[in-house]
Order: C-alpha cells, then sequence, then structure tokens
C-alpha cells in the first residue's frame, strides 16, 4: 500500500494546493479514460472488469502495456488503481489499516514523513466516504440508483467533514506541524477526489464553502442541556444529507452522525498515526479524569486546547474519555429516535430499529434479566461476554459486579442521566474491550409493557493492530 502511494505522489516534492491538485487528477482521469477508450477499440472487449465473486479487479494485458508505454507511466500505471478501486482493493486497505498505522510506531515526524502519512490517512478518508451511503440505505432500503454525479456530490460533501475534523486534530496532535501536514492532506485529497470523477469546480468550491462554515461552529456535539443545532456534526449532516432528501430527516441526521463519530474514532486511528504513538486506556477507566472530575464533550475549535490524555496500559484500548463521552451522546439521541420510530414502550421493536442503526442492544426486566437482544448484539457475544441463565454473563468478575451495582442505582434513581454515570468496560481476552452503557426505559416503567426496564448498548472496540491475514 504504501509502496504504491508512495510511485503515485513522488512527483510531488512541495505542497501544490488544492486547486492545482485537483486539476491535476481530473486530468489524469481524463487521460486514463481516453487511453482505456483506445485500448477497447482496438481489441474489441472490456479493458478491465470486477470479479463477482470476489470484487477483485480484472485488468486486460492489452490495457497494462499501454500504460507501460506512456512516457509518464509512473504516474498513470499507479493512478489507475486510486481512480478505479475495486470492492476488494478497498476491503483490504481497511482491513490492513490497524497494521499500516502500526509501522509509524516511535518514529519521530519529519516533513517527509508527514507528507507520507498524509497521503496514507487521505486513502483512509477515500475508501470511507460511504458513511451518508450507509445510513441511507438503513432508512430507505428500497430506494432508486442514485446516479453517479449524486453520488460524487455526497462524497465530496462528506470528504469537507472530514478534512475540517482531521484539522482539527492535526492542531491538537501535530502543533506547529499541522500546517505543513495539512497542506499535504489538502493536496492529496482533491487529487483523489478529482480522480475518482468529482470535477474541480465541485471539489473547490464545497470546500471553500464548507471550511468556511464548520470553522465557527465550535462543538462537534451538544452539551446535556443544549440543542442540536449549531453543532459541527448535525450541520454537517443536513449538507451531506440534502442531495440524498434527508436534509431534515432526524434518523437520518442521528444516524450519519453517530457512524461517523465510530468511524472516526473507533477506526481511523488519527492519534496514532499522526503520533506515532498508542494512546490507551488504564484497566481502571471508569469515564472520570485524575481529579475526579467527568470529562464533557470537549471537541470543540479553539487554537490553544489541549487534550487530557490519562496515564496508559499497554494490554488497554485506544480510548478516551472526551471520544466515550461523544458517542455515548449520540447512543442516546439513537435511542431517543428508535423509540419514536417504534412507538413509546415498544422494547423489542426498539432494539430491532437499533439493529437497523448497527446498534447492539438488548433489553432487561427489572430484575436484570435478559428480555430481548439484537443481531448487532448476538455479534458480539462469544466466552468474554454473553447471555447465561436469561442474564448478562461477563468473564471477568469485577465486571459482573459493576453491572450488578450499575442496576441497582437505577432503580433507586430511575432518572439519573446515563451520561453521568460511569460506562461499564468490558475486558475481552485477546480483543479490545467493549463499552457498555444502561438506559432506563423512556416514560418509566408504565411505558415497558412488554416487561423490559432498561436498554443496554454495546460498543465493541476495533481489533487491535497487527499484521494483515
Amino acid at each position: 500500500m504504501r509502496n504504491r502511494l508512495d510511485r503515485a505522489f513522488s512527483h510531488s516534492e512541495k505542497p501544490r494546493g488544492g486547486y492545482n491538485m485537483a486539476f491535476f487528477g481530473a486530468e489524469t482521469r481524463r487521460r486514463l479514460i481516453n487511453l482505456i477508450d483506445e485500448v477497447e477499440a482496438e481489441i474489441g472487449l472490456y479493458a478491465f472488469a470486477l470479479a463477482e465473486d470476489t470484487g477483485a479487479m480484472e485488468i486486460n494485458p492489452n490495457l497494462i502495456e499501454r500504460l507501460r508505454k506512456e512516457p509518464d507511466c509512473g504516474i498513470l500505471e499507479p493512478a489507475f488503481d486510486l481512480a478505479f478501486p475495486s470492492p476488494a482493493s478497498k476491503r483490504r486497505f481497511n482491513e490492513e489499516w490497524a497494521y499500516t498505522v502500526g509501522q509509524f510506531r516511535g518514529q519521530q515526524n519529519t516533513e517527509e514523513l508527514l507528507k507520507e502519512k498524509s497521503a496514507l490517512l487521505v486513502s483512509f478518508v477515500i475508501n470511507n466516504l460511504n458513511v451518508a451511503a450507509t445510513a441511507y440505505s438503513r432508512i430507505r432500503e428500497h430506494a432508486p440508483d442514485r446516479g453517479d454525479e449524486l453520488e460524487t456530490t455526497v462524497r465530496v460533501e462528506e470528504a469537507s467533514l472530514w478534512y475540517r475534523v482531521i484539522d482539527e486534530l492535526a492542531e491538537r496532535y501535530l502543533g506547529p506541524d499541522r500546517l505543513i501536514f495539512m497542506a499535504y492532506f489538502q493536496d492529496w485529497l482533491a487529487h483523489r477526489l478529482a480522480l475518482q470523477g468529482a470535477s474541480p469546480e465541485l471539489i473547490l468550491i464545497t470546500m471553500l464553502e464548507r471550511t468556511t462554515e464548520y470553522e465557527k461552529y465550535q462543538k462537534w456535539i451538544p452539551s446535556d442541556d443544549e440543542g442540536t443545532g449549531g453543532t459541527l456534526l448535525w450541520e454537517a449532516a443536513k449538507h451531506i444529507g440534502a442531495p440524498l432528501d434527508c436534509s431534515t430527516n432526524p434518523v437520518f441526521l442521528v444516524l450519519f452522525a453517530s457512524n461517523f463519530l465510530d468511524r472516526l474514532i473507533n477506526q481511523a486511528m488519527v492519534y496514532e498515526l499522526l503520533t506515532g504513538q498508542v494512546q490507551n486506556t488504564p484497566a481502571n477507566w471508569n469515564g472520570k479524569t485524575a481529579s475526579g472530575s467527568v470529562n464533557s464533550p470537549v471537541f470543540k475549535r479553539s487554537g490553544n486546547l489541549q487534550m487530557n490524555f490519562l496515564d496508559t496500559n499497554p494490554d488497554r484500548a485506544s480510548l478516551r474519555a472526551e471520544e466515550e463521552h461523544i458517542l455515548a451522546a449520540f447512543t442516546r439521541r439513537l435511542l431517543e429516535i428508535s423509540t419514536i420510530a417504534s412507538g413509546l414502550g415498544a422494547g423489542s421493536r426498539q432494539i430491532d430499529t437499533l439493529n437497523a442503526m448497527r446498534v447492539a442492544a438488548l433489553t432487561l426486566d427489572e430484575a436484570g434479566r435478559v428480555v430481548d437482544t439484537n443481531t448487532a448484539a448476538q455479534a458480539i457475544f462469544d466466552d468474554n461476554i454473553k447471555i447465561k441463565d436469561k442474564r448478562i454473563f461477563f468473564r471477568d468478575a469485577e465486571t459482573r459486579g459493576r453491572l450488578k451495582e450499575a442496576l441497582e442505582s437505577l432503580r433507586e434513581t430511575p432518572h439519573l442521566n446515563p451520561l453521568i454515570a460511569d460506562p461499564i468496560i468490558v475486558p475481552r481476552k485477546d480483543k479490545l474491550p467493549i463499552i457498555l452503557r444502561i438506559w432506563p426505559c423512556p416514560g418509566g416503567t408504565q411505558a415497558a409493557p412488554e416487561g423490559w426496564r432498561f436498554v443496554v448498548t454495546l460498543n465493541a472496540l476495533g481489533p487491535r493492530p497487527g499484521p494483515p491475514a
């Protein structure tokens, strides 16, 4: 992966600017398409195709030969793979991402290394510009084909949000080096979007308008007592949903924001890539800082903002308290939306709705017995966490005790805000842990005719970095 990107971008010694790189990408794509058309006219066959069973790219040898005869084949040949990525290559890239990031561990940042990291992070972003499409398919399963132009518009909108959050995280993690990193990041992002069919005009206009607007949003999500308006993810979701006619659809807006956060926090590994370090969570983490105060969602724009990193334990997960709080806040909103969509108190139907949103959930009765589980939760169960005798069972005895205490506390104080209560960190052997939260029945016990009293949500963290299979 890294060698292919090195060859593709070796022509650019210094940042050229998004405008120039977008036009360079568009021109490269135009030349590739012309060569493909010429080869297909000569051989009377498709120059490349996707295998139906594996999603791998099959390229006619005549096209490869033609590309290698071009004077700038060192640019065109690797650009072909980037311009027309196959489903198999995208899948392999994401599977190997943790290993790729791990290769930078312990390396001191230099301009050349930041350039390489920016290209790789853009590749991750480009390969994951499907959050909106996934959310859309969940709420409109039988919607008509969106068409290439509309899909491209959505992808550019989504890329604009990625640009904004990566810029803020680079400001935190890189300090003064953020400027050179983001200069390269802007180049590669504009180049790759154009290589995959977005017009330079669409890229530049959208990026300019969104970066100007998104700069004024100080918070990613609202505080507990605030509305969603004027927060980054909510306003960005409106723009991203507009081409899909979903800009006012609350299920789409919440589902997109939640899934985007999950992709960013649990999969992108931005901190690990930019710093070359692993940020872990101590075994006794309970959502609080060393001073004992609960972390509020402090993902907000500030030139002087510093991350309050916790002590580390190499056997624990890469999860910062503020990130977990943000995921918890959107889980709460998903619960609220699913309650409305399913009918107040309809426990089984509610967790089915959550299942469609890819939220693992169970319902428990007053005594803590499991009433129902959804498919997303069942996929998480193993020897570390499972259902035994109609109760949630943990391999870890301390975790079992914490669950018992949490349920007793919620029975005594049913209106306790779960965002104030500590989450339960469920350790797993040879895996990253699960973040478990317990949510009281919306509307109190009278709103639970099917016998359920609590909703339990499970957030399984991603795989531990390691070599690709």
